[in-house]
């Protein structure tokens, strides 16, 4: 990645955030919008930039996210993302008695849960999931075809709520599941587990407790004190809860996918039909931010990377048509002859 992202070094500005992205009015008519001013920050400096362009491209990737009822910015609360770069500075002494939460039932999820330990070999580590066990993902090859970029087709141009159902059912193959190996892995563990300690899943260094959802917080007000988790135990009925201290929690939660919408705040009187406060984005097959008709020049336009599953399916989020898909997109923007090189290559 780097050997790749050194080509592009002259025409790269890292460091930068995107503070907004304000329509510029056409030359030719005060009813149009001929291009796009983008202002950045600097992260090290706070200097403030300025560019222009007549097409955008927002390929932002995802958020960490962190749902509610857990804090958003406490040091001892960290997402899964940050899983690599926190825990030494967190805990310097590895080999403290520490006990150590993973919230999540995916692959980001069991791999932490499955790695702290030898990070950590005194802790205990507990990982809490909703579900009532974790589960495969399934890459068998009849369903990995929904990563096909000819599916991209069929699923735009299924209606709303066939589409919906689609994506459902897609699902499996790539959120809240977990490889087979590592399952597999995990599972072996814990038998052995339970072979050396017993039956008694107090005494255990690793154990997953499912059908657990976090309802509530206390002990954030001392940052360097144990947070306590209230959690649901819907395993009996009616469900109880319990609550448990940690010194470090991890959430393995996802990401949310909608920088665009905050970049893009300036530009909401463009939309089809004009603005509301509870209206999205629409996006066009070809990724293309959608404008109400007439109000833009047909060479400036703002485009979308990384963020339309809900209308273009489940590779959108994932390498696996990155390529098609930014080809399709460099066509669009500078057509068929113009984007395709001597070598007939993008």
């Amino acid at each position: 990645m780097r050997w790749c992202a050194g080509h592009f070094d002259d025409v790269v500005s890292y460091g930068e955030e995107v503070l907004s992205v304000d329509p510029i009015k056409s030359m030719r008519s005060s009813k149009k919008t001929a291009g796009f001013s983008i202002t950045t920050r600097n992260h090290m400096t706070g200097e403030l930039s300025t560019r222009k362009a007549k097409n955008v491209v927002i390929a932002a990737g995802g958020k960490a996210k962190i749902p509610e009822p857990l804090p958003q910015n406490h040091p001892r609360v960290v997402h899964s993302s940050r899983y690599m770069t926190e825990f030494s500075k967190i805990f310097p002494d590895t080999n403290a008695p520490l006990r150590i939460a993973v919230v999540g039932g995916g692959q980001s999820a069991a791999e932490i849960f499955n790695d702290v330990h030898q990070r950590f070999p005194n802790s205990t580590t507990t990982l809490l999931i909703k579900d009532t066990a974790l589960r495969p993902s399934d890459d068998s090859p009849f369903v990995n075809e929904i990563f096909d970029p000819d599916r991209v087709d069929k699923i735009y141009a299924a209606p709303t709520e066939r589409r919906t159902q689609m994506i459902q059912a897609d699902k499996p193959t790539n959120y809240g599941v977990v490889r087979l190996e590592l399952l597999e892995h995990i599972y072996e563990e814990l038998y052995v587990q339970r072979l050396e300690h017993g039956n008694d899943e107090t005494k255990w260094p690793k154990r997953i407790m499912p059908q657990r959802k976090v309802v509530s917080v206390s002990g954030t007000n001392n940052k360097s004190g144990p947070v306590t988790l209230h959690i649901e135990n819907t395993s009996t009925a009616p469900s109880t809860t319990e609550k448990m201290d940690f010194d470090l929690v991890y959430v393995a939660a996802g990401y949310d996918r909608n920088a665009y919408e905050y970049m893009l705040r300036d530009c909401r009187h463009l939309m089809p039909g004009g603005d509301a406060a509870d209206k999205k984005w629409s996006v066009a097959r070809d990724y293309s931010v959608e404008f109400e008709a007439g109000k833009m020049e047909d060479d400036a336009g703002v485009w979308l990377q990384g963020c339309n599953e809900m209308t273009h399916g489940l590779s959108d989020t994932l390498l696996s048509i990155l390529s098609v898909r930014g080809g399709e997109m460099v066509q669009n923007i500078f057509g068929q002859h113009e984007a395709v090189g001597n070598n007939g290559t993008y």
